[in-house]
């Protein structure tokens, strides 16, 4: 049975409601985490629009896709942390480990419900996915220390972060989401120094890893996880 998408987009919508005013009453503190108590009134724009308009778009999209049931609602729950630490990362760069290491256990926790695997298999596939993504983008840090001496673009925020994905995805779906936030990112990173007319490393990574993790769930080019 197909799920109405004006009831997804409208629950989507509720959803990123109490993300943006969630998120605004923990500014503060994600604000010292980051090493800054000042953001760009732009940074601002842009994570308050991710977060009020990506959750309602992204629930109808899936229903659209003909992602029902659980699946539906779990492909929404993993899209709006995404969402959350995208937006997070774009105001203040930092994705807060009290975000990815929750979400990270939840997904593992859900994981034997997503069938159509026997539970033990689904929860493999999730581990395996966590261990390939986490371990990819943390040779990409590490990489960043040895050529430019510092985590480059990459910091161990979005480590976790891509283990998170690669534990909600599973395997070998994971495959797919972590090609395209790879493309997301350089494409970000030539975006990024136009617009900034620097070469100065730094910019959110984020945002690059919740598009590859949200295209793949969506199964845009065959890469679908639910």
């Amino acid at each position: 049975m197909s799920q109405d998408p004006v009831l997804a987009a409208a629950v989507g919508a509720l959803v990123g409601l109490i993300l943006w005013r969630v998120d605004g009453r923990c500014a503060p503190r994600f604000s010292v985490l980051g090493g800054s108590t000042t953001e760009r009134s732009w940074a601002e724009h842009i994570a308050g629009g991710i977060l009020l308009v990506g959750p309602p778009l992204l629930t109808a999209g899936f229903a659209l896709r003909g992602i029902t049931g659980l699946h539906l609602w779990y492909a929404a729950g993993v899209s709006a942390v995404l969402l959350w630490a995208a937006a997070i990362d774009v105001r203040w760069r930092i994705i807060p480990d009290q975000i990815s290491y929750p979400a990270t256990l939840a997904a593992l926790a859900v994981s034997p419900l997503m069938g159509p695997k026997p539970p033990f298999l689904e929860v493999a596939d999730a581990v395996l996915g966590c261990l390939l993504s986490g371990g990819v983008f943390l040779l990409f840090f590490l990489l960043g220390l040895l050529l430019y001496r510092r985590g480059g673009a990459l910091g161990m925020g979005d480590v976790k972060l891509a283990a998170f994905m690669g534990m909600a995805l599973g395997y070998p779906a994971v495959i797919f989401a972590i090609v395209l936030s790879t493309i997301a990112g350089a494409v970000l990173a030539i975006a990024w120094g136009i617009a900034s007319r620097s070469r100065k490393i730094g910019f959110p990574y984020g945002p690059a890893i919740t598009a590859g993790a949200i295209i793949t769930l969506l199964g845009v080019g065959g890469g679908s996880a639910v």
